[in-house]
């Protein structure tokens, strides 16, 4: 799409602010926009807003209580402030442009970033709805542009390295967070993502060092310091065991490690971008691009979940789909000032800013995978891998979506980085009179396994299940053949060339020494010769390891798993750690040689304390609920092919909606398909006069989108 970038440098003066209007380099036009007395730095405007009156209505938007014509009175005052002397240059240079960018350089004039300058609003509308040109749309973005550190940065290239920081207990007041975060989640297998839920701000700094991530996504609370009008976000600290407020400069320090920044942060937090509040305090989002962060998406103010779903839905799919991130964002924007689900006088969809530094292109875009053999390769071992990673019908998951668990996906990267015992065992106990556990074992380890193959490693799954044709093997034998044939697909699933198993020739004997011996040897084949085929493995030190689902289910080859296979070394040998993880449920003759191996007297080394598969606990669940919800996975009935949102806005709703879906459920991520989730969410509909009862609403989020990047 043909890009026009307009700078708008803002200068303070004696008489107001010197703006001038800037195209590639060279000064087009300018201008003094008067100040208005008074506390606060305010543009002048005949017959607009007095400063008491404006400072009212950034008071009602900061309380979220506009009135009707508050919204539309601001961005009328802003727009012709700092925009319309300079509008008929700006007209004149659209011919033929598709998107414009007017990119604000307030950093002469600081004073004035607490304002809104994204609700601006001309003759036409809203400049962010975009502009007709009789028949044409040409898209706006109205970025904040900062000088920012030169320093590196990785590209934008699949597999993206996302790693999301909860920064504070999941709640109501981080509501929009936590769906954001959610609905990322939901779009595009190929990002590589780490989540960590309330690290320490050491955690946090050593974290982003060892991942060094493409993009950040920090949820948490942020706050006006109402003294100095500073901007902070709360963040936890384990020295004092409670939440402290963190400014944007020590924020920097924890995100940019030795001299290298994240490509992208997203801080959705309110308060993390303009303060809405006059003061000599920069944004907080402003500190980062100035500590070298290219990109920072930052929210004034509290954000409704229609405005963060549709933002996030649009911004997630760009880095999925290879789109640019920025302009993507604008389309979100766009979707929420169109939403009939917002009231008339919102300004949700304005409190979304971008910053960029100054020597950053809007129209940067995610590298595809067809120009980047990395990409390539992962998607390749993923479609081959012989786990069924849940194939789509019809565009829509074939199983519901992986949920929670973040300790246990946090366990398994420490595991792979030998920060842990070699052996991650994670255990359930079914329900009562249930035969299944119904806790998502054997889902969690194929995640696990797709983590593994992103991250440049290499899984050998034996996920068996009470279903497999084969069954659950019963012997050592058995056990040890069934992991011969899974190590014989794996090399044919990652290109590697043939190689006479070691372990096959030695079953033909008795001897068991013999037999791991020669696993080992076919496991560090394994990683050797994807070392030497795969540079990308090589040069994340890429190593294999072993899943087994169900391991209390291998007769005499449970004993033999737990007390002599494994050892200090894994599946390996000195030197050569093959990592291992197993599920086991309870309620098996083997519970006795579990515990005596992971937690009693004889508790063996190389195995770290077991973790627990628990139904999902309060606000786990209402995070399960809204991703299964927004992500169909069932072919019928109806309702279940289609996309919902929870309405979470009053406490006694959310108390409301996790007792309805907990009659179907009780928090057992294995019901989440069943039929009494169906029966819930039925019941939860609509009804035929289009009555909600409060607890979901349609999610038109596919259509609206699709409209916005169509029409203004």
């Amino acid at each position: 799409m043909t890009l026009l970038h307009l700078d708008l440098q803002v200068i303070g003066s004696a008489a107001g602010w010197q703006v001038k209007l800037v195209r590639d380099g060279a000064e087009v036009a300018e201008h003094t926009m008067a100040r208005a007395t008074g506390q606060g730095a305010q543009p002048a405007v005949a017959g607009g807003l007095t400063p008491a009156e404006l400072d009212a209505v950034l008071q009602r938007i900061r309380a979220r209580t506009c009135q009707a014509a508050d919204p539309e009175r601001l961005g009328t005052q802003l727009y012709a402030g700092l925009v319309a002397p300079v509008w008929p240059q700006i007209d004149a240079a659209l011919a033929g442009i598709e998107r414009l960018e007017l990119g604000l350089d307030l950093h002469g004039a600081r004073e004035l970033a607490y304002l809104p300058w994204e609700l601006m609003r001309g003759p036409d509308g809203y400049l962010a709805r975009g502009l007709d040109r009789g028949g044409s749309v040409v898209e706006v973005a109205i970025t904040r542009r900062n000088p920012r550190a030169t320093i590196a940065f990785p590209p934008l290239r699949h597999p993206l390295r996302y790693l999301f920081v909860i920064g504070t207990a999941l709640n109501d007041s981080v509501r929009a967070g936590a769906e954001c975060f959610g609905v990322l989640r939901l779009i595009g297998d190929r990002i590589q993502q780490r989540i960590i839920q309330r690290p320490s701000q050491t955690e946090l700094g050593a974290l982003v060092e060892a991942f060094q991530p493409h993009v950040i996504h920090l949820i948490s609370h942020g706050e006006i310091d109402p003294a100095t009008g500073a901007a902070s976000l709360r963040l936890y600290d384990d020295t004092i065991d409670r939440e402290v407020t963190v400014g944007g400069d020590a924020l920097a320090e924890r995100l940019v490690r030795k001299a290298v920044a994240p490509a992208m942060v997203v801080l959705s937090a309110c308060a993390s971008g303009a303060p809405l509040a006059p003061g000599d305090c920069e944004p907080l989002a402003t500190s980062l691009v100035r500590a070298g962060v290219p990109i920072v998406i930052a929210m004034a103010g509290e954000i409704d979940d229609v405005a963060c779903r549709l933002f996030a839905r649009s911004f997630g799919e760009a880095l999925a789909q290879d789109q640019p991130p920025v302009w993507a964002a604008m389309t979100g924007r766009r979707a929420a000032l169109r939403s009939t689900e917002l009231p008339a006088d919102a300004v949700d969809w304005a409190m979304i800013e971008l910053f960029l530094g100054g020597d950053i292109a809007s129209d940067v875009a995610v590298a595809p995978a067809a120009d980047n053999p990395d990409a390539a390769l992962i998607d390749g071992w993923l479609r081959r891998s012989d786990v069924d990673l849940l194939p789509s019908f019809n565009g829509k998951r074939s199983a519901a979506p992986f949920c929670g668990r973040l300790d246990i996906v946090e366990a398994f990267y420490q595991l792979m980085a030998e920060r842990r015992p070699p052996v991650l065992c994670i255990t359930a106990r079914p329900p009562s009179n249930e035969p299944l556990s119904q806790l998502g074992k054997r889902r969690t380890l194929i995640e696990l396994t797709a983590t593994a193959t992103r991250d440049g490693h290499v899984p050998v799954p034996l996920l068996l299940h009470r279903k497999h044709p084969e069954g659950y093997p019963r012997s050592e034998a058995e056990l040890l053949r069934r992991l011969a044939s899974a190590i014989k697909r794996t090399r044919a699933a990652y290109g590697l060339a043939p190689r006479d198993g070691v372990l096959a020739g030695a079953l033909t004997a008795t001897d068991q020494d013999a037999w791991s011996d020669a696993l080992t040897a076919d496991l560090v084949a394994l990683r050797d010769d994807a070392r030497t085929t795969h540079a990308l493995i090589a040069q994340r030190s890429g190593n294999v390891v072993v899943l087994l689902n169900d391991v209390h289910e291998y007769g005499t080859g449970t004993p033999y798993l737990l007390q002599t296979l494994v050892t200090s070394f894994g599946l390996g040998a000195a030197g050569r750690v093959i990592p291992v993880v197993l599920t086991f449920r309870y309620g098996s003759p083997h519970d006795d040689t579990l515990l005596d191996v992971t937690e009693g007297e004889k508790r063996r080394s190389c195995f770290g304390p077991p973790m627990r598969l628990e139904p999902f606990a309060p606000g786990e669940d209402m995070l399960a609920y809204q991703r299964v919800l927004l992500q169909p996975y069932r072919s019928a009935p109806d309702a279940a092919t289609r996309r919902w949102f929870l309405e979470l806005r009053q406490r006694p709703m959310v108390d409301r909606v996790q007792r309805w879906f907990a009659k179907g459920t009780q928090g057992y991520p294995g019901k989440l398909w069943s039929d009494g989730f169906q029966v819930a969410l039925e019941a939860a509909m609509p009804d035929e006069a289009n009555n909600f009862r409060g607890i979901v609403r349609p999610a038109s989020d596919d259509d609206l989108l699709a409209l916005v990047r169509k029409q203004p």
